[in-house]
């Protein structure tokens, strides 16, 4: 395999790695939160901090509701209700 497609190869898999070691914290994040802490875990959020983790540094990439649901793979306006959350606004602006 050429350096170049080994490295392709590599990053996919890197990223595949992370959203599957991602997807189980949240899963117990939200169990620990809603047993310890009696707070309703609100799975979206996280979705879209990982969005902005994972395009974060990307050239042509910057924080945006449109970012955002491409990353998701929903449309914009499904996106927006999310990114609108005190909560996340924040991080974006």
């Amino acid at each position: 395999m050429r350096p170049k497609k080994r490295q392709d190869a590599l990053s996919q898999i890197e990223r595949a790695m992370v959203r599957i070691r991602r997807s189980q914290t949240r899963r117990t994040i939200g169990r620990v939160m809603e047993r310890e802490l009696g707070i309703r875990f609100n799975m979206t959020h996280s979705f879209v901090v990982d969005a902005l983790d994972e395009t974060n540094g990307v050239p042509g990439n910057e924080p945006s509701v449109g970012m955002v649901a491409e990353h998701l793979g929903v449309d914009p306006s499904r996106a927006s209700r999310p990114v609108r959350c005190k909560e996340i606004l924040p991080l974006i602006c």
